[in-house]
């Protein structure tokens, strides 16, 4: 269960930097 959460929570962080990340190059480019 404890593993399932920590799986949940890294890949939802590791979306947030992808998004962030694409946003910011983005913005950069444009």
């Amino acid at each position: 269960m404890n593993i399932i959460k920590s799986a949940i929570t890294l890949s939802l962080a590791a979306a947030m930097w992808v998004f962030c990340h694409v946003s910011c190059n983005s913005a950069w480019i444009s």
